[in-house]
């Protein structure tokens, strides 16, 4: 099965932003208050793009974020609570309720959330997830929140995909694409989807990683015997691990 592709903007300028919109008309966009691109991608999305947006709980404003990403009049289609850290855990219940009663929103979800997290919001009587997107790369392989959530029937998104750019140099990585016969950018993105991830946050400046990934046969990486090697890439995380906040 092919892997859906959403582009990541986290730390891309205006210009490389209006690029990717344009060169990928019908592809779904990543955004987040935190990453300040939500006003560039409102600008220059059009009618067919889907926006995945996150705000952190701190300073969840529905309202603002969709007039930034100029849905004030229509719905977003997936908002997501950027991480698990607030003051107590009715605060997060709160924040969630907010989410979930917005039905200009299509989906819910959450991001950085571990399993207890969710547990807490399911005990608590409120909806379930539809999404957890999660820090997911050769380096950083989530497995107890990946079959909690396939167990609960909650998509996993992966994020930081290629390790932030770091992956795509690695040795090991290298290796084994040159064994699988495609890229780097295509067996990074290829794992993280046989691991688990129903969708992959791919950000990049270089549009032939987006050009590779899209016209890529996916089916020839599910039969690799080299896949399981890349278990020994040294563990490592490019954002910080919010799965032990209380």
């Amino acid at each position: 099965m092919k892997p859906k592709i959403v582009l990541g903007t986290w730390r891309m300028s205006s210009e490389d932003i209006k690029t990717l919109l344009t060169s990928f008309p019908n592809d779904r966009i990543d955004t987040a208050v935190l990453y300040k691109t939500q006003a560039v991608v409102g600008k220059n999305k059009n009618a067919t793009q889907k926006i995945t947006t996150k705000s952190r709980i701190s300073e969840l404003d529905v309202d603002k974020t969709l007039a930034e990403l100029l849905c004030s009049d229509s719905s977003v289609y997936e908002f997501l609570l950027h991480t698990p850290k607030c003051k107590t855990s009715h605060d997060r219940e709160c924040a969630w309720r907010t989410l979930t009663n917005d039905k200009r929103i299509e989906r819910c979800g959450v991001s950085n959330f571990s399993t207890e997290h969710i547990r807490k919001l399911l005990e608590a009587g409120l909806p379930k997830p539809k999404v957890n997107q999660i820090e997911m790369h050769v380096g950083c392989l989530q497995r107890e929140i990946i079959d909690y959530c396939q167990h609960e029937k909650i998509e996993i998104q992966s994020y930081s995909t290629m390790g932030s750019g770091v992956l795509i140099q690695n040795h090991l990585v290298r290796d084994v694409a040159s064994k699988c016969g495609c890229t780097e950018a295509q067996l990074l993105v290829g794992w993280a989807h046989i691991y688990g991830a129903n969708e992959c946050v791919v950000r990049t400046s270089n549009l032939l990683h987006y050009e590779e990934l899209c016209s890529f046969h996916w089916d020839m990486l599910s039969d690799c015997c080299h896949l399981e090697t890349l278990s020994s890439v040294d563990d490592f995380r490019v954002c910080p691990d919010y799965t032990h906040c209380e």
